[in-house]
């Protein structure tokens, strides 16, 4: 049964529309009424690019990619066929990372799942062309690096060096 819990937060009559479409859809599929065949799940999705990417990256990139499928899935059934992934959704989801964590975290996500897709779209037979993580950017704060002149880096090499002689 549908119930206003799950429907919150709802925006727009646009949202509240896509809402009661996915829960309708996703209604039918329990009860048998739709039978769909060669659908794939978020969470199918996840675990195929995942065990790809675990063999091709290194294990920093692998990890910001499981955790954000990890995220994704705090905000997004799991179950939920990857054709009924609303990019309004997907916005949803990151603009929440964006104000519990920061603009350059929830762009590191994005980046990450709009990889995922596009491989998918390549290596999943009849995977949806249309990447729902194709959202705007959102703002960073960006620090820029210390890098130390020429001068200290030897004054630091010369301390470490007479420390090390004398152990």
């Amino acid at each position: 049964t549908l119930s206003l819990h799950d429907a919150l937060p709802i925006y727009s009559k646009q949202a509240a529309q896509r809402w009661e479409q996915k829960k309708r859809t996703l209604l039918e599929i329990e009860s048998g009424k739709v039978l769909l065949t060669g659908t794939v799940s978020l969470t199918d999705f996840a675990e195929k690019y995942l065990d790809y990417a675990e063999s091709r990256f290194t294990p920093k990139t692998y990890s910001e990619k499981k955790l954000a499928f990890r995220l994704l899935f705090k905000s997004v059934n799991r179950e939920l066929d990857v054709s009924l992934l609303h990019q309004g959704d997907v916005l949803e989801h990151l603009q929440q990372q964006y104000e519990e964590r920061s603009g350059c975290s929830a762009n590191k996500d994005r980046k990450n799942l709009i990889s995922a897709w596009n491989w998918a779209v390549r290596y999943i037979p009849e995977f949806p062309d249309a990447n729902p993580f194709m959202t705007d950017r959102f703002p960073e704060t960006r620090s820029p690096r210390n890098v130390p002149s020429e001068e200290d880096f030897w004054k630091v090499h010369d301390v470490a060096e007479s420390e090390q002689d004398a152990l």
